[in-house]
């Protein structure tokens, strides 16, 4: 079995017992949960396609106190340019630190760790191929209202992956609206 395989399964055994194992974390007292969506600019390295794509991203998260959440990241970006279409599925667990500076302003650094699926079709033709994905961004969240249960995000994040035995990478710029489930930031 070549190393890369048993490389991309350890990472999906690995993301799948995070996944399982966070509500088993996550005590009683802790201040909750955090629930949202992205919408951004995903710039496509070269060799992958000469376009950028829009992407959209689901998020949801726990936060265990104020300074740190770790949250699991659902995202898919696609392209279409003169050499087909590119699509790039991504998955993720990623741990958050914020820095609590202000009331109302939170920004913070993360990184992550996943898979990215990277499919090209051309006419009838579709190949595809699954990886590790590693991520790290950083960014801040503004919270909208007197209960501060809303939040907007504006993230900038790089990724890298390695698929069809290439590694590639990626800059990204996302914004979005959280929600936050428990106890008030």
């Amino acid at each position: 079995m070549q190393a890369h395989v048993v490389h991309s399964r350890l990472s999906s055994v690995v993301l799948t017992a995070g996944l399982i194992a966070l509500p088993a974390l996550a005590g009683p007292a802790e201040p909750g949960g955090e629930i949202g969506f992205d919408l951004g600019r995903l710039n496509f390295a070269s060799e992958v396609s000469s376009d950028d794509a829009t992407s959209f991203g689901l998020r949801g998260g726990y936060h265990f106190n104020k300074l740190f959440l770790l949250e699991g990241q659902l995202a898919s970006a696609s392209a279409d340019d003169f050499a087909g279409d590119a699509t790039l599925n991504t998955l993720f667990v990623n741990g958050v630190f914020n820095f609590n500076l202000r009331p109302r302003v939170r920004p913070y650094v993360m990184a992550g760790v996943g898979q990215a699926n990277l499919e090209f079709k051309l006419g009838g033709f579709k190949v595809d191929d699954t990886d590790v994905a590693y991520q790290v961004g950083a960014g801040s969240r503004f919270l909208i209202g007197n209960t501060q249960r809303m939040l907007a995000r504006l993230e900038v994040t790089r990724m890298r992956e390695t698929t069809f035995n290439e590694s590639s990478n990626y800059t990204s710029v996302t914004t979005g609206l959280s929600w936050r489930l428990g106890r008030r930031s």
